[in-house]
């Protein structure tokens, strides 16, 4: 019995072997199926290749960002993060925002134009392993770069017919870039410099009154006439809404959310997040990918933030400019060590900027700026007497004067005013006369010769509630 029952077991062995053998054989039929299973089994952590743009023959005027990996836990935020949305209506992926480049074309590149960018991703990717840059991102290194006592070029904002425009709003673009494009019509106002270029402000018509929006308006025309005026010469609108939101340049548009505004200009920061944006939209489509910039760039070998590293084909200008601005005509306000800084870890690219950057100092000189003359005011051609206004607590003052007598109105208080001709609304507004905005501390001049004796009214384009009544006399009459 032990004998039978080991032959029924062997037997029994044999049998799951012939089994198992036929079962293999019917699966090697298809030997590419295999192959394909081996190929990807042992590929399954396949090597990262970096995202570029493809050599064409009219290269666009940025280059797509190198995909890297970033902590989205990190508490440095750039104010452009995520500012392709404001230059395209396409969804596109959150760190792959370039789509600006489209709009512009740069000029045809040289041959060597891929070669250069090549060295510009081994500086990303390869000679700064390991190296510190200096800073996290170059609009917070200092708050005195441009500060709110600085001269502005900024003159006039004259309200327009509103119609319609489409805006890009972040709040809507959160979870989808393409509804963040919306189609309103808002407060529409043209600003004036003193350079002669003008802007149209375009504020969200959630903003009810229209003179709250003309207000808000102000506060952010003032920084934009404090930059350099080249950094205006492709700026033909500004985009200004409510909500927390981080600002954005580009596109010929610089875009603003008032409540992170209000929260920059608390830490003293405005200025700095609106030079950086005005570099995008007026350096980014001359210098991103010009050849000799990146030459600089892979001289320098280094970035000067974290943020220009990170993203190196959209940010490596706009956090460059500002510190060769601060380091060539601000060096008095940074501390010794920090100019040191600038200048060791980008000294090629200042040199760059040496080159095509016209020389600022009288640029911005602005005091020296002969402000055009208020529409029709007549020039004083004989003694006159002369009638001082102090404006204080939010207050003009009735007068009553001769014909060919002069008033000189000075402000007394801390905030902006305007001494304008007119009323509020009408379309005479500012033809006799209109002091642009007048600080604490300065004085504005009219003589009134060869006006009709008569009442002239007369307002603050700032605070449209100050108002005053000027009583022209004619003795001779």
């Amino acid at each position: 019995m032990k004998i039978n029952l080991r032959i029924i077991l062997i037997g029994f062995m044999v049998s799951i072997l012939l089994i198992s053998s036929y079962s293999c054989e019917s699966n090697l039929g298809d030997k590419d199926d295999l192959q394909d299973t081996q190929i990807f089994e042992k590929n399954e952590t396949p090597t990262r290749i970096p995202t570029l743009v493809p050599v064409i023959d009219d290269i666009p005027s940025t280059v797509e960002p190198l995909i890297l990996e970033k902590d989205d836990t990190s508490n440095e935020v750039c104010p452009c993060d995520v500012k392709s949305a404001i230059t395209s209506s396409k969804s596109t992926n959150i760190d792959n925002r370039s789509e600006e480049i489209k709009s512009k074309p740069s000029p045809t590149p040289t041959p060597n134009i891929t070669k250069l960018l090549e060295q510009l991703k081994e500086i990303t990717v390869g000679t700064t392993e390991g190296k510190l840059t200096p800073f996290s991102g170059t609009a917070y290194v200092s708050s005195e770069i441009l500060v709110p006592t600085d001269p502005t070029a900024f003159y006039d904002l004259e309200k327009i017919e509103d119609a319609e425009r489409e805006m890009y709003d972040r709040r809507q673009g959160k979870l989808d870039e393409v509804q963040g494009w919306i189609t309103v019509t808002p407060h529409l106002f043209k600003a004036s410099f003193v350079d002669g270029s003008t802007v149209e402000v375009q504020v969200n018509p959630e903003f009810k009154d229209v003179m709250i929006a003309e207000e808000v308006a102000l506060k952010y025309l003032k920084v934009i006439g404090q930059l350099p005026t080249f950094l205006r010469k492709d700026l033909k609108t500004v985009w200004i809404h409510k909500g927390n939101e981080l600002f954005g340049g580009g596109n010929n548009n610089i875009l603003i959310h008032h409540d992170q505004g209000i929260w920059l200009d608390g830490l003293g920061l405005l200025e700095e997040i609106i030079l950086h944006e005005a570099a995008h939209t007026s350096l980014d489509n001359d210098h991103l990918s010009n050849p000799e910039w990146l030459k600089a760039a892979q001289a320098d070998g280094q970035f000067i933030s974290d943020y220009a590293k990170d993203f190196p084909y959209r940010e490596d200008v706009a956090e460059s400019f500002p510190m060769y601005f601060a380091f060539r005509y601000k060096a008095s306000r940074l501390e010794p060590h920090i100019l040191k800084l600038i200048e060791d870890t980008i000294p090629n690219r200042i040199e760059y900027f040496d080159k095509v950057i016209p020389d600022l100092t009288l640029d911005l000189n602005l005091s020296d700026i002969v402000m055009p003359e208020p529409t029709n005011t007549p020039s004083q051609t004989t003694k006159s007497t002369v009638h001082l206004i102090n404006i204080k607590n939010y207050e003009f003052q009735d007068i009553s004067i001769d014909v060919g007598d002069v008033i000189q109105w000075k402000n007394l208080d801390l905030d902006t005013h305007s001494v304008t001709s007119g009323i509020w609304g009408d379309d005479n507004v500012g033809k006799l006369w209109d002091s642009g905005r007048l600080e604490f501390g300065e004085v504005f001049n009219v003589e009134f010769f060869n006006i009709q004796s008569g009442q002239y009214p007369y307002f603050c384009r700032i605070h449209p509630a100050m108002k005053g009544v000027i009583k022209l006399l004619d003795l001779t009459q």
